[in-house]
């Protein structure tokens, strides 16, 4: 059964939680450590919900301004919208692209009737003479033309069928529901409904046109138009996926500010009961990370609450600093706070910018210190020394001096930004849970015998949890990028060869339709290879129209998709060159048979032939 916000397996109430129930927790309103989930009333819509909650926030506001810092401001956030978040944009951009390969098809299923309506135009002239109706031609045509959609809806559905559970795989990346993906009914009835009007649509409208006024069938003037959109679409599918790969390629050559390799990770939530107080989580985490360091293979061992591409969001806290600058009244910059151990930074291969790196020393017992970002430093202390200067995280009751500043690190994916950062000493917080750390010299998985047995050596019921390396990390954090490039890729390839196959199409059509002219040419002394030449740059005409009319589409589209993910960015010159070069190369190739077949007309034969 899908749950939310996660998965659990066992549900208790807040009361008896030991975090969240102790008095620290229960009596301060900064904690905030819960989150709210209700039933709106029937009729009642979320921005009338979200006006309210806003409402009731600025009546605490300004009844515990300590509490609540200037801007204080709450949402409201539907759980259907929440769960969709991340999967909505990726699967209607793949809904788009898909959309497209249907007109190509369509205009294609356009095309084949046209040219299978052809050769029977004299019967369908004589069927007319001979008193047929419009009407009966028009039902003829249209049951051929369903049963060849029909075909292909049944060949759609199977594998579609087939594929379910690769869809559901993939979404699962984005959204929990994942799990609710399934073949029914709805998909069938979409299927055939889809089947359906585009039958009739793209395979009865030329044969109303024809059953109408068959003599315009000797014209090749409605083939050709049909393949300026074919190119058109085609364009914007390939410039698309050309970008998307590049900026694939970006991201796994960019520099995130840690090194992913030789680094294996895993987590400890410790039990409340027997590590309650801070000393004895202390105690645990100090012995811990002595063993860790004592494991054979291991470089650098480290502890911390979280790392760089993990799901597991830190803590993020409003921020002042010492030097009087802060204006009353603005609201306190938000920083996110990471706990960090000595070692921490050279597990990751961070670089110390200025100043120091945490040190075993700075302890429980010592004066609180934090270690800042760049970006944190920049925004903040400008073209000063931010070493030797404070902090406050809660308001100005307690100073943390800055001790040192480190790179800044893409925490929530390779194609964001670094946001600000303050790092505290592991030691001088002693969370319930931590995440472990080790550098090792050779292949990490080779230390997670060692890394567990360093666990239960100090207590053996303690739980070692998602144990993986910062690779596979990295590598899962790509996987939607990667898969929906992809999927866009394989989906433009389809367009592609569709488009190829309607300018192929379209070209030996008009060889076919002209060969009596053609064997004239020759006769009267046009040189084989320049018919051919002639033949291509005809057929590449209604090519560079659709490619005219696709930039502008494709620059739009790119847009959207860009809005929609975090993986599309704004089309380039490269994108749009590349992709202009592969449709024209790929028209050339399909027009070189018909065309080297029209070189190859024996006059003679092409004029007794009429």
């Amino acid at each position: 059964m899908p749950q939310f916000p996660e998965a659990n397996d066992v549900y208790m109430p807040v009361s008896a939680c030991p975090f969240h129930a102790r008095a620290a927790a229960a009596n301060d309103r900064g904690m905030r450590v819960v989150s709210a989930i209700a039933r709106l009333k029937a009729g009642v819509p979320v921005a009338a919900a979200g006006h309210e909650l806003g409402e009731v926030a600025g009546t605490l506001a300004a009844a515990h301004p300590d509490a609540y810092p200037a801007g204080f401001v709450t949402s409201v956030v539907s759980v259907r919208d929440q769960l969709t978040a991340g999967a909505r944009p990726t699967l209607m951009a793949l809904m788009a692209a898909s959309l497209c390969v249907l007109l190509l098809v369509c205009a294609n299923v356009a095309n084949l009737t046209l040219s299978r309506l052809v050769p029977r135009e004299r019967r369908l002239m004589l069927r007319r003479a001979l008193g047929a109706s419009p009407g009966r031609l028009v039902r003829q045509l249209a049951i051929e033309a369903a049963l060849v959609a029909s075909a292909g809806g049944v060949l759609g559905l199977a594998f579609a069928a087939a594929g379910r559970a690769q869809l559901a795989s993939y979404t699962l990346r984005f959204t929990p529901r994942a799990a609710e993906i399934s073949f029914d009914r709805t998909v069938v009835l979409f299927a055939i409904g889809t089947t359906i009007v585009t039958a009739l649509i793209f395979g009865l409208l030329p044969a109303l046109r024809i059953s109408r006024a068959p003599i315009r069938l000797n014209r090749n003037g409605a083939r050709r138009s049909l393949i300026v959109p074919q190119i058109a679409v085609s364009f914007v599918l390939l410039a698309i996926s050309l970008q998307m790969t590049r900026d694939l390629i970006t991201l796994l050559s960019s520099d995130a500010g840690f090194r992913a390799d030789h680094v294996l990770t895993a987590r400890v939530d410790l039990d409340w009961v027997r590590c309650a107080t801070g000393r004895d989580r202390r105690a645990f985490y100090r012995r811990l990370l002595a063993a860790l360091e004592a494991v054979p293979g291991a470089r650098h061992a480290a502890l911390s609450t979280t790392f760089p591409l993990d799901d597991s969001w830190p803590l993020r806290a409003s921020m002042v600093t010492d030097d009087g600058e802060d204006t009353a009244g603005e609201a306190p910059a938000q920083v996110d706070v990471r706990l960090a151990s000595a070692g921490y930074f050279d597990a990751l291969g961070m670089s110390v910018l200025r100043g120091r790196s945490f040190a075993a020393s700075d302890s429980d017992a010592s004066p609180e210190v934090a270690i800042v970002n760049g970006s944190m430093a920049r925004r903040h202390f400008g073209g000063r020394d931010p070493v030797g200067r404070r902090v406050s995280l809660n308001g100005g009751r307690r100073w943390i001096t800055i001790v040192g500043v480190v790179n800044d690190v893409k925490q929530y994916g390779l194609d964001t930004s670094a946001v600000d950062e303050v790092y505290v000493p592991f030691d001088q917080r002693a969370p319930l849970s931590a995440t472990l750390l080790v550098r090792t010299n050779d292949d990490p998985t080779s230390v997670r015998q060692g890394l567990e047995d360093a666990v239960r050596a100090i207590d053996p019921r303690q739980p070692v949890s998602r144990v993986r390396t910062l690779d596979h990390v990295r590598d899962a954090s790509l996987a939607p990028v990667r898969t929906t490039t992809a999927l866009v890729g394989w989906l433009a390839a389809i367009a592609l060869f569709i488009a190829a196959a309607g300018v192929a199409g379209t070209v030996w059509f008009s060889v076919n339709q002209r060969s009596r002219e053609m064997g004239v040419r020759i006769a009267l002394g046009e040189s084989p290879a320049r018919l051919a030449i002639r033949i291509v740059r005809d057929a590449l005409v209604p090519v560079v129209a659709g490619v005219a009319a696709g930039v502008p589409v494709a620059l739009a589209a790119v847009r959207w998709f860009g809005g929609a993910g975090d993986a599309l960015h704004a089309v380039g010159p490269w994108a749009i060159g590349s992709a202009v070069t592969a449709i024209l190369a790929v028209a050339v190739l399909a027009c070189l048979a018909p065309a080297r077949r029209a070189a190859a007309i024996d006059p003679i034969h092409a004029i007794r032939a009429e």
